[in-house]
């Protein structure tokens, strides 16, 4: 759902910003510039209540709320994947996902679990053209938590990359990260994860730019045209490679097919992506 309103100072000037935050913690969510009526609007990432604050050169900023808001999505359509783990491995975009891995129902990003993966078990879906993104614009995501550092082998939490075909991210000994496209590493070596600390992950590419976001930071844009034609499923916990398996949690998971989400910075996720 959408919040909106109208924002002018006493001698009818739009306000300069509109900054909407998340009311339980305070944090920014979205920082706007109302149009040249004063008119804004903002869509809710999630359910919530949220907060509105004008601001204006030579004016007192003003806050209004608490408003509870439902979350909504923009490119819902576009969702090929979204999986929760709420006490099983359900996608919401309507695929299936089997195997021997487990949720864990004490260590989680967001209530009631996480999909747990200690260097072996996984579950995969079917095969399907939604695990190929061409050479078009797509965004890999999710919460992952390290469990134990990898020593010499790389480990992945989820993918579909084997040999010279396929993605998945890797992370490396000392914690450093890789997203792997083909026989490319197109992004090698950023970011840092420290073991038993959540972090979420996302791999965005719009126009042939590849971005990597460590927490919602941006931590490397690079040239992207890796033709992903690989149709296999991806695994979550691990890629297709047995020496690659995850150890540890995975949680939020979410693949969006045909949208860049993210071309800046922004701020992680604080509650489980909508479904609407």
């Amino acid at each position: 759902m959408a919040m909106s309103g109208n924002v002018t100072t006493a001698t009818g000037v739009a306000a300069d910003l509109v900054r909407i935050f998340y009311w339980p913690d305070r944090a920014v969510v979205s920082t706007t510039e109302p149009d040249p009526n004063g008119d804004w609007s903002f869509i809710a990432p999630h359910d919530g209540e949220y907060g509105v604050t004008y601001i204006a050169d030579g004016c007192q900023p003003i806050t209004h709320g608490p408003y509870f808001v439902e979350g909504e999505d923009p490119f819902i359509s576009s969702v090929v994947s979204l999986v929760h783990f709420d006490g099983n491995f359900a996608d919401l975009a309507g695929k299936v996902w089997t195997g021997g891995a487990q949720i864990d129902t004490e260590v989680y990003r967001f209530p009631p679990g996480a999909g747990h993966f200690p260097r072996g078990p996984y579950v995969v879906s079917e095969d399907s053209a939604d695990w190929a993104f061409g050479v078009g614009d797509f965004t890999v995501e999710a919460y992952v938590r390290l469990s134990t550092m990898p020593a010499s082998f790389y480990f992945s939490p989820f993918g579909n990359w084997s040999g010279s075909s396929g993605w998945c991210f890797f992370v490396r000994p000392g914690g450093y990260i890789d997203w792997r496209s083909n026989s490319t590493t197109v992004v090698s070596g950023v970011g840092i994860i420290e073991a038993n600390t959540w972090v979420h992950l996302a791999y965005s590419r719009k126009s042939g730019v590849g971005r990597l976001f460590v927490d919602g930071q941006l931590a490397a844009k690079v040239s992207d045209t890796q033709n992903i034609s690989r149709t296999s499923s991806p695994r979550l916990g691990g890629n297709l490679t047995s020496s690659d398996w995850w150890s540890g949690h995975v949680d939020e998971f979410r693949v969006t097919k045909g949208v860049a989400r993210y071309v800046d910075s922004f701020v992680p996720p604080i509650h489980q992506f909508p479904y609407q």
